[in-house]
């Protein structure tokens, strides 16, 4: 037995720096993905400045393999080329955790995939940041009273908390959500502060879509302050894009509400297809403008156009016109002349003419009815010159001249 105790110590004081750190990283995200491996020991070596060159896969798969013979680390293969290492008994031991050793179960690993990606995204983001997992967070002695805890904790280096959520599947209805949402918020700091500076959530679409209903529902219990502190992003993570357009430098840019899309103004207005970084739609506003922003439903450029996402969707795919300014002096004349026809077309061009509102929407064949026949007393247009006209009303050198919806 003794023999045994002195042969753990000994084999534990020649651990290498780089060993231990890839220990302590395995136990701290339960199991890691064989082929992360790599990049999560380049970002061990970034942040710790202890090497200098990034490991090849073959280097992070040969200290794997050192590490499974000593006994520390076991590797699991599960078909389609996924292989996943985790702590041993043994390798627990070792860092000298007092947690309890459980093999991870096999419905777990996509939600760990998925905290691993994560994790790599944001530290690669963040070098400066400070990553600490669940499992850091439920040993810690300050956590304990807290019932809910993050997938992780994301310290930056100016000192704020970002509380990080991963969630592939959502329990509860959206009021107990939102509860949950807002008792995270509810927690201080020592000193009274906010605990948590935000909180973020990398959700599958469908846990998306309930998180965002869950946000609108703290706007309401608490305020719209609060709410925008809940940033809620798409798992998988979509790819980088290099957005190529602007002949001139970007002065804003806006995400919509449901990170589909991305606004982007300079002497153009433009706005791209997120997943694809392909252009879908573009104007040229009369002025230079710095104000862009999305409307609270996630529609098309509310904040430019006060249109509903409905009515320029309908304006650019059905090519409807839009009633843009009505003459109501010259409508009034109308009547008399109208009175006097024969003809039942023209009586049902007026009656339409009547019913006409500004932001109204026509269809072609009633618009070329009522304009035939009226064409002095309303204006309309259709498709990008609509929305055209509408910018050119705005005056968008002058601050403030619009607000978001």
């Amino acid at each position: 037995m003794a023999i045994q105790e002195k042969s753990k110590e000994k084999r534990q004081r020649h651990l290498a720096p780089r060993d231990l750190s890839i220990l302590t990283l395995v136990m701290q995200q339960r199991a890691i993905r064989l082929d992360q491996v790599p990049h999560f020991m380049t970002l061990l070596e970034t942040t710790s400045g202890t090497m200098h060159a990034a490991h090849a896969k073959s280097t992070a798969h040969n200290l794997i393999e050192r590490l499974q013979r000593e006994g520390l680390l076991h590797l699991h293969h599960f078909g389609k080329g996924q292989s996943w290492i985790w702590l041993t008994k043994e390798g627990l031991h070792v860092l000298g955790s007092s947690a309890s050793w459980k093999r991870p179960a096999r419905s777990a690993f996509p939600l760990l995939d998925a905290a691993n990606s994560v994790r790599l995204h944001l530290i690669q983001r963040n070098p400066q940041g400070t990553w600490r997992s669940q499992q850091q967070l439920r040993n810690a002695e300050t956590e304990n009273s807290f019932s809910q805890l993050p997938t992780a904790e994301l310290l930056t280096d100016t000192g704020e908390r970002m509380a990080i959520h991963v969630v592939l599947r959502l329990t509860g209805t959206d009021e107990q959500i939102a509860a949950r949402m807002c008792q995270q918020f509810e927690r201080k700091t020592s000193s009274g502060t906010p605990y948590y500076t935000a909180l973020w959530y990398y959700a599958s679409n469908d846990a998306a879509k309930r998180l965002r209903h869950a946000r609108a529902r703290v706007a309401d219990i608490t305020t719209k302050e609060q709410a925008r502190n809940i940033h809620i992003f798409s798992y998988p993570l979509q790819q980088q894009f290099l957005y190529r357009g602007h002949r001139s430098p970007v002065r804003a840019l806006a995400w919509s509400e449901d990170g589909q899309c991305l606004a982007s103004v300079g002497e153009e207005l433009h706005i791209w297809e997120a997943s694809t970084g392909k252009e879908q739609f573009r104007l040229s506003p009369p002025a230079s403008s710095s104000i862009v922003g999305w409307s609270c439903d996630g529609g098309w450029i509310g904040l430019l156009l006060n249109l509903s996402p409905w009515q320029v969707t309908t304006l650019l795919a059905y090519q409807r016109y839009l009633v843009l300014h009505i003459n109501e002096e010259q409508r009034c004349k109308e009547r008399d002349v109208t009175q006097d026809a024969q003809g039942g077309d023209e009586k049902e061009a007026y009656q339409q003419l009547l019913a006409l509102s500004v932001g109204d929407l026509l269809e072609e064949g009633q618009y070329r009815m009522v304009s035939a026949l009226f064409p002095d007393t309303f204006e309309a247009k259709t498709g990008a010159d609509a929305l055209h006209h509408l910018l050119s009303t705005l005056d968008l050198d002058r601050p403030g001249s619009t607000t978001a919806r």
